[in-house]
This record gives C-alpha cells, structure tokens and sequence, in this order.
C-alpha cells in the first residue's frame, strides 16, 4: 500500500529504474481501494449513483478511505495506472513487460468452483486476510486477507481523523466494517494489480 505516501509514482518508477542494473526486474504491485463481487463487478457505491450512506460499512471505510488518500496528496489510483506508467518508460522494453491481476477474498467463504474462472483465491486466502484486517497481524506474515484487512482497518484510523473525520463516526465505521467482515454470506473481494518487468539490457 505504498501508493498512500506517494504523491509521484511516475518519478518513483523513474528513480528505481535508474537504481536497477542492466537486466534488473522491478515488481510493482497495488490495489485500487475498490470492493468486487466474485464475477468482478464493483459493489456500491462504485457501482452506482446511490449516497455512499447506502452502502455497506466495508465499501463505505474503503471508499471514505481512499479519497482522503488522494485528499493528502496519495496516489489513490497507482493501480489503474501501473501497466501504463511501466509501458511508457524507456527503460522497460514491451517485451519485458508482464502484467496481471488477481482478486483475494475478504473472508473464508465457502470457495465455489467458478470462482477459479475470474483468479480468485480460495478459502484459505480469506481466512487470513480477515484476521489480519481485525487483529493486526503484519502484512507480510498474513496467509490471508481477512487477516490484513482487519489491521488494515486500524492502521487508517490515524490518516481518516486526520482527514477530518470524526472520532464518533469513524469509531461507528469501524465496528461496522468488522462486522461487515465476518459476514460470510455475502463474498467481497479486492483487486490486487502487478507489474514485473526487466530494465533495458546494456551491451
């Protein structure tokens, strides 16, 4: 989520790729601060024109989330764009390029077979995302999502007061999304975008 403190992600490519050897990679990845359904359609309120208040508190706290991001400066939508911004430097021939993207449960669904048709992960991802969003367990010891969105949920509480929002209303928010996410029975997903590519080689 380094896309938070970023106000330049372009010169950020910039300066790696001027870091890298002839023949280094560089693997980018970020997530759009959006919520998917399993067939990767948006939820509410992306997805539609209703208030923000009608949608659930997880798309709301993500929603709410993701425009103090860009309210301070971030680069909210550095996942949209990675393909491109890499596609567009000098230093990374089209050739070396790769990109795709997957979507990680929100939770330990009951995994359903046409899922593997749209790169969603199975019941284990979800289980440790979940955990990780409630209790706080660091992001690279997580084996699910469940487990980084809980922590990730405490983790923004500092950036969205910052940003204005009200101890009260954040704290309602919160309790809201926690319960969002135990909720198995209705599948929320985040899109997770990646680009590797290998710098220009040097002869």
């Amino acid at each position: 989520m380094s896309d938070i403190q970023i106000k330049d992600y372009r010169l950020l490519i910039d300066h790696i790729a001027n870091c890298l050897r002839s023949d280094g990679l560089i693997i980018l990845h970020e997530f759009d601060f959006a919520v998917y359904r399993p067939d990767k359609t948006l939820h509410a309120p992306w997805s539609t024109l209703r208030p923000v208040s009608e949608a659930s508190a997880l798309c709301r706290w993500f929603y709410i989330l993701g425009n103090a991001i860009a309210d301070r400066g971030g680069s909210r939508d550095a996942a949209t764009h990675l393909h491109r911004w890499i596609q567009e430097h000098p230093g990374f021939p089209d050739s070396e390029i790769q990109y795709d993207e997957f979507f990680a449960p929100f939770g330990p669904y009951e995994y359903q077979e046409e899922w593997k048709d749209v790169g969603c992960y199975p019941k284990e991802i979800g289980s440790m995302m979940n955990e990780d969003v409630h209790v706080g367990i660091p992001y690279f010891e997580c084996l699910h999502v469940s487990h980084c969105l809980q922590s990730f949920i405490r983790g923004g509480r500092v950036l969205l007061l910052g940003n204005g929002m009200h101890p009260e209303d954040l704290d309602r928010l919160e309790d809201e999304a926690h319960r969002d996410l135990d909720d198995l029975t209705n599948p929320k997903f985040v899109k997770i975008q990646r680009v590797y590519a290998r710098k220009r080689s040097v002869l």
